[in-house]
């Protein structure tokens, strides 16, 4: 059966004084780089301070990981402030709602009185009309009230982003922000080490290696192949070509081959 074959050298060619009968038949020498296929750059949704650090570059952590907790102190004032407003509101509407029982009461005796002919009518129509004002005034305390425990929360579904977790296993790469740093949300364009964390799985290494597209039908996906590392030159390991990606570099006239371990 016949080798793909694959380095991550830059030489062009490489010795063949001790090749088997199957390093002999080689269709194809090309070569890459050893690329993560499951790499998670995890920046900071919300701006502030690193208040604890949990994590250093080559550690490995698990999904759901804490990696780096934001000091929050200023929304959790923003919460108590949403919160104190509710129960202001609230305290409105139990006082106007008294307010409007005892008026509506006022104006029922006032109106008794007018048809027995012993007081003016109007003034039970006046307390009629204040006790309708005070209604409204129930209806938008009670939407006041409404609208403070929304942004309450709100605030607090927010006060998560202000704890960075892993969303995939793997070992952190880069150096995560120090205790005292500030961070934020990474605009385009920013590298990761601006203010985040990255993240690669290292159980998804894979060879990625540009090949000519005049060689590509030298390409068998799912043939075997063989890699050789620049830090193991004396090794061998056995691969597969997996996947040609479907973009061509219109540059270099070549595409990329996936070879896994």
């Amino acid at each position: 059966m016949t080798q793909q074959r694959l380095q991550t050298s830059d030489a062009a060619c490489e010795e063949r004084a001790n090749l088997s009968p199957a390093q002999a038949s080689v269709e194809l020498t090309s070569t890459g780089y050893v690329v993560a296929q499951s790499v998670s750059a995890v920046a900071c949704k919300v701006a502030g301070k690193v208040k604890a650090q949990h994590v250093r570059q080559g550690a490995k952590v698990k999904a759901g990981d804490v990696l780096l907790e934001i000091d929050a102190s200023d929304h959790n004032a923003a919460i108590a402030t949403a919160a104190s407003q509710s129960a202001a509101a609230r305290a409105r509407i139990m006082t106007a709602r008294a307010t409007v029982s005892e008026t509506e009461q006022q104006a029922k005796r006032a109106l008794s009185l007018a048809q027995e002919g012993i007081g003016p009518k109007g003034t039970a129509d006046d307390l009629q009309a204040r006790a309708d004002s005070l209604k409204e005034q129930v209806k938008a305390s009670e939407a006041e009230a409404r609208a403070a425990d929304a942004l309450v929360s709100a605030l607090r579904v927010n006060l998560g982003n202000y704890t960075v977790t892993a969303p995939i296993s793997g070992t952190v790469v880069n150096k995560p922000p120090e205790v005292g740093e500030f961070v934020g949300p990474q605009p385009a364009g920013v590298a990761i080490d601006m203010g985040g964390v990255q993240i690669a799985d290292f159980t998804t290494l894979q060879v990625e290696t540009d090949v000519a597209e005049s060689r590509l039908s030298q390409v068998k996906m799912g043939g075997p192949a063989e890699i050789v590392l620049d830090a193991f030159p004396s090794k061998r390991f056995r691969g597969k070509a997996v996947e040609i990606t479907p973009k061509v570099n219109r540059t270099k006239a070549t595409l990329t081959v996936k070879v896994a371990f």
